[in-house]
């Protein structure tokens, strides 16, 4: 049993961990997929239909072969923002199609018959969509570049031997007074 545990640790051992890194790095996970899986992650999380991003991130993930991990990342961290972005896009919305945003039916929710009801929610659903359509493809395609050198720049990082061995030193080294300890690639 205590040689199980063992054979479970020797897995993640820092080491172990940079190598796992660095052949993740090489299979074939670039930074533009990278930066496209956050953009898309990201854009996706505002979608002002509450309850649908975990979908449509996992959908488009699978169609443009996005790394599931960094998309439902995205996704999660801009929970928030969705919130927040829901009336400035029914506004845009609104703005776009020249028609008044009426949320007068939703105070009369209980008085109102199911159509009334129905046609309120897809009319706010519709508006909100639009305005989500208008600003999100824009500011995603901004956020792609300027997340693209960036992510350039940690990749090359992690594929040079210099980091890997700085970074294996620096926190996973116990003895600093004594002699360093040195991994060698």
């Amino acid at each position: 049993m205590n040689f199980k545990f063992f054979r479970i640790l020797k897995v993640f051992s820092p080491r172990n961990i940079i190598e796992v890194l660095k052949k993740e790095l090489k299979s074939g996970i670039t930074p533009e997929k990278i930066s496209l899986s956050i953009v898309i992650g990201a854009g996706m999380g505002v979608f002002p239909l509450i309850g649908t991003t975990m979908a449509l991130c996992g959908i488009l993930g699978v169609l443009f072969r996005l790394n599931p991990v960094a998309i439902q990342l995205a996704n999660y961290i801009v929970y928030p923002l969705q919130i927040i972005l829901i009336f400035p896009f029914l506004k845009t919305g609104s703005i776009v199609t020249s028609t008044p945003l009426d949320l007068s039916w939703a105070e009369r929710i209980s008085l109102d018959n199911v159509s009334v009801i129905a046609k309120g929610i897809f009319d706010v659903a519709a508006f909100a969509v639009l305005g989500w359509l208008i600003w999100v493809p824009s500011a995603s395609i901004v956020l792609y570049f300027l997340l693209l050198p960036f992510l350039k720049k940690i990749s090359k990082l992690f594929y040079s031997k210099k980091f890997s061995k700085l970074l294996l030193n620096k926190f996973f080294c116990k003895n600093k007074m004594q002699k360093p300890c040195v991994f060698d690639f």
